[in-house]
């Protein structure tokens, strides 16, 4: 198993609950390194190698950027005794495997990197302040938006760290993954809108008890009903949710 020493850490701005949210409602597009959008990220993988990337996003959103030396984009460690995963793929722990940005809409929300509130090390952070605004997202790319992507290719579950902590946290989050082939968001709805992604409370029914849960969902259904050959690749964790007042961390993203 990775020693890993860090997370990633968010902060939100909703106003309503997830009880709220219905399948009509439009949400805002991610960053589309496609597109024209502008918003940089800059990451440095082996043997020191630094790479820039610019991304995009609407609506306002945000982009964070974070830059680490990295042993390996992807490192997998593989162990038999006591639980430890067997051929773990690890996407990004904020320590061996650093690098990385995120986005966020509204922009009101930062995405930071820090290491005060952690699984392990680092974590991503998002903060939600309190606001008139039903839904928000965030997303981190840990490949910065550079391709290729991680090949998850064999691999049958995705898990991460996940804490979330304040005075009003969301009845659910929805999570999905994107990929680096097609830049298609599994599970995203067609327009105008609804809701991208699959139920983080059905997979971690105590995801909002402010303590760090572990977060593991099949492929099988993060995946169901995707192209195998576009999500052979993988660059970029999406959550969404409504909501207001509250602090989302995450750590550790690992393929199993």
């Amino acid at each position: 198993m990775i020693n890993h020493r860090s997370s990633l850490h968010l902060l939100l701005p909703c106003a309503l609950g997830i009880a709220g949210i219905a399948l009509g409602t439009s949400c805002s597009s991610a960053p589309d390194p496609a597109s024209g959008t502008t918003g940089s990220a800059s990451s440095s993988g082996a043997f020191g190698a630094s790479a820039s990337a610019s991304s995009s996003g609407e609506g306002g959103a945000s982009a964070a950027s974070t830059s680490a030396s990295t042993a390996v984009a992807g490192a997998t460690t593989s162990g038999t005794g006591g639980g430890a995963p067997v051929d773990e793929l690890v996407a990004w722990d904020g320590d061996a495997v650093a690098g990385g940005a995120g986005w966020s809409t509204p922009s009101s929300n930062p995405v930071t990197v820090q290491s005060t509130e952690a699984h392990a090390g680092s974590a991503v952070s998002w903060q939600v302040v309190p606001q008139s605004v039903p839904w928000s997202e965030w997303g981190w790319n840990w490949k910065a938006w550079q391709k290729p992507g991680t090949t998850i290719t064999g691999k049958t579950t995705f898990t991460f760290y996940l804490k979330i902590a304040g005075n009003q946290p969301p009845g659910d989050l929805v999570v999905s993954l994107r990929s680096s082939i097609s830049d298609k968001y599994a599970h995203q709805p067609p327009a105008p809108g609804g809701l991208r992604g699959v139920s983080v409370k059905k997979y971690a029914p105590a995801f909002a008890g402010g303590s760090w849960q572990l977060v593991s969902i099949p492929l099988a259904d993060l995946l169901e009903g995707e192209s195998t050959v576009d999500f052979q690749e993988v660059y970029e964790i999406f959550l969404g949710a409504a909501g207001s007042d509250y602090q989302l961390f995450l750590d550790e993203l690992a393929f199993h």
